[in-house]
């Protein structure tokens, strides 16, 4: 059954990477859906509630604060607040001790693309959908 969950969350960051790539938004149902499948991962037996709730509070946190911190003072957007929400909801289903590794599968596959930032916003859902795979490869 954690095969099916797993599969279903990287069926849904692969719809919010598309989304965002297209419309440069994410809508609210894939956070909400990420947090569902978190809920199943944790009612199949599979994962451990603590994880959950400790990976949402401190790396939650801490996307916030990169939120804010990312704006340059309000002058600029930094990173959108849909990148944030898909952000907390994956640290809720990877868990405290996974959501590292999607951090830096995000950065590998974001690197490249770092020349790009100065002419225009790149999406940040692409990337964090790579660093989704590259924590069920080398870390789940």
């Amino acid at each position: 059954m954690d095969t099916v969950i797993l599969i279903a969350a990287v069926c849904l960051m692969g719809i919010a990477a598309v989304w965002d790539i297209r419309t440069r938004e994410i809508p609210n149902w894939v956070p909400m859906g990420l947090l569902i499948l978190s809920g199943m991962r944790i009612w199949c037996g599979s994962y451990r509630w603590r994880g959950a709730v400790v990976g949402l509070v401190i790396w939650g946190a801490l996307s916030v604060i990169a939120y804010f911190l990312s704006s340059r003072g309000g002058k600029e957007p930094g990173i959108g607040a849909g990148d944030i929400k898909l952000m907390c909801a994956l640290s809720a289903f990877t868990g405290f001790m996974g959501f590292p590794a999607v951090l830096l599968g995000s950065c590998a596959a974001g690197l490249p693309l770092y020349p790009l930032l100065r002419s225009r916003r790149i999406p940040f859902a692409p990337c964090l959908t790579a660093g989704l795979s590259f924590w069920l490869l080398f870390a789940a």
